[in-house]
């Protein structure tokens, strides 16, 4: 009998943001591909593209493309290429008209994502925006939440929690005992970063002998960082603080590498509760000991070993830090790291992720 070389099961996943840029996908097709034959449909930005060896990328373009058409084009890419193999599962990271993909091909193979709840500050437009998620969620067979809080906001049957991960860093060993070298990096509008810089100042002047150093990665400001910069100014930081702007998170092993402390600042609202950060556990996985404001998605994670949870604002922040340098004689790198390990991408992918996909692929 002549020999049948094992073709891999494909997989599609259709994401609006462009691949590469949000950090859950991403990861995925780097820990699926050697599983799955994988296809993503995404918009072209404008951003840099993100090559991923084993992995095809439709890129559909947004740029200089009036809304209505733009979405015309993502839809009809996404059809022609549903019918195109149709045994395929497929993952649809919720966009608003998304319910429009099984109503049309079918249910049976598709799962959505849904990685966020609405953060918007006002009330109406947080309910309008996540009563769309759940009517359109309603239309998929199945659908993975990023958090308990988040299935339990949605109430939808057949709803899976496919959580956050973070990429094992094999940074070099930590020493917590002499220069403080701190990390920020994520998103720097809605967030208050301006009091994370009060608070850190606050510190730096109650403690003018510690050795310092403060790097921040992000953007989300428009690229106009003067705010930040006088607010660093003010009290006395501009000598250790540095502003690096959007870093690719392929890109950010140097960071984890020098810094020994990772500060994950989100405000304490409602609407953040339930949102894990990334940056918390991957703060964490790479050895950073974590001051984290305390929502309750930090609770979850934030524990003596690896962290001290805080309120959201200077003075707080300030006390966060006074409390490292206090316990930091007794920090445990290898207790740090090993606290949040199951939630590496790998751990993530093999014992959730792809159990579900081969579950969906055998019922098809």
């Amino acid at each position: 009998m002549p020999y049948k070389k094992h073709r891999k099961p494909g997989l599609l996943i259709i994401d609006k943001t462009q691949y590469g840029y949000v950090t859950d996908t991403y990861n995925w097709c780097l820990e699926l591909r050697d599983r799955y034959t994988i296809t993503v449909i995404t918009a072209d930005e404008g951003n840099r593209r993100i090559e991923t060896q084993g992995v095809k990328v439709i890129y559909v373009p947004f740029v200089g493309i009036c809304f209505l058409l733009r979405g015309v084009l993502f839809i009809t890419t996404c059809l022609l290429q549903i019918f195109k193999q149709r045994k395929r599962t497929i993952i649809v990271e919720h966009f608003k008209g998304c319910s429009i993909l099984p109503c049309l091909c079918g249910k049976k193979n598709m799962i959505m994502d849904v990685r966020t709840l609405s953060i918007d500050s006002d009330k109406d437009i947080r309910n309008r925006f996540d009563n769309r998620i759940r009517r359109d969620g309603s239309k998929f067979e199945k659908v993975t939440v990023i958090s308990q809080g988040v299935k339990d906001k949605l109430g939808l049957n057949n709803t899976f929690i496919l959580p956050l991960g973070y990429k094992v860093s094999p940074s070099r060993p930590k020493n917590y005992k002499e220069e403080m070298n701190i990390l920020y990096v994520g998103t720097l509008g809605h967030r208050n970063i301006h009091e994370m810089i009060e608070g850190i100042g606050m510190f730096h002047k109650k403690h003018p002998e510690e050795s310092l150093t403060i790097d921040i990665v992000g953007d989300g400001i428009g690229g106009d960082f003067s705010k930040l910069e006088c607010c660093a100014k003010k009290w006395g930081l501009d000598k250790y603080i540095r502003f690096h702007g959007f870093i690719h998170t392929s890109l950010l092993s140097p960071f984890f590498d020098k810094c020994n402390v990772g500060i994950t600042y989100v405000p304490l609202t409602e609407y953040y509760d339930h949102q894990p950060p990334t940056k918390t556990y991957e703060y964490i996985g790479a050895g950073l000991f974590c001051i984290a404001t305390g929502t309750q998605a930090n609770k979850d994670i934030i524990r003596e070993s690896n962290g001290i949870v805080i309120q959201d604002n200077p003075e707080s922040l300030c006390e966060g830090l006074e409390q490292f340098i206090r316990k930091r004689e007794s920090v445990d790198e290898k207790n740090l790291r090993d606290s949040v390990s199951s939630n590496s991408w790998q751990n993530i992918v093999n014992h959730i992720l792809f159990p579900l996909l081969k579950n969906n692929t055998a019922e098809n």
